[in-house]
């Protein structure tokens, strides 16, 4: 990539960190859920890219000693957004059993 569009993804992907930080803190299940699994997603990508980015094929040992303690210090960053998706996806799950064990058997959708 050019220099320009380095930039210009670097400017979109800080926004879209900021509106899924954001989303964690709305009360409506389905954004939670959104901005968790986009969280889980970015934060797994740039974890690995620890490695990625500074993998020498031929030097497979000495990259992975130089560079796991990096992706490893960068764990949280996608282990904390999939504890908070799991959570919320069962509360979310619950309130829908709930929610359909309060209906009416002829208003059931299934």
């Amino acid at each position: 990539l050019s220099e320009a569009n380095c930039v210009l993804f670097l400017q979109i992907a800080g926004a879209l960190d900021f509106i899924a930080a954001m989303g964690l803190f709305v009360p409506l299940h389905r954004i939670r859920l959104i901005s968790a699994a986009y969280t889980v997603g970015w934060g797994a990508a740039t974890t690995a890219a620890r490695l990625w980015a500074n993998w020498v094929p031929g030097f497979e040992l000495n990259t992975l000693e130089q560079w796991t303690h990096e992706a490893i210090y960068r764990f949280p960053h996608f282990l904390l957004p999939l504890l908070l998706f799991l959570v919320w996806y069962r509360a979310w799950q619950q309130r829908a059993i709930k929610t359909s064990e309060r209906l009416q058997e002829n208003e059931r959708f299934y």
